[in-house]
């Protein structure tokens, strides 16, 4: 089954200087969580977007304070179209 993940990207930068790319993933209720994509699966191309992941291919780990969705290969990537007509909100 294929499931369409929101996410939101944001730049960052470590204690060590080191820049990267830490991403959120939205769930159904609009709550946000941790998101990771393993080494060989690669980051999306967006900040924001869409990503089509099976549901073979993604899992949450609970391991640490916070849940985290670990990504391992997603089949298609769409940019969020942000709607700049009121009309289009509401």
């Amino acid at each position: 089954m294929i499931k369409t993940i929101e996410i939101i990207g944001k730049q960052v930068e470590s204690k060590t200087g080191n820049k990267f790319v830490a991403y959120k993933a939205v769930m159904k209720d609009g709550a946000k969580i941790q998101c990771k994509f393993r080494k060989e699966c690669g980051n999306p191309k967006f900040m924001r977007g869409y990503i089509d992941v099976e549901s073979t291919d993604c899992n949450i780990s609970h391991s640490s304070d916070y849940p985290t969705l670990w990504v391992s290969k997603f089949t298609n990537e769409r940019e969020y179209q942000h709607k700049d007509e009121v009309a289009d909100l509401f």
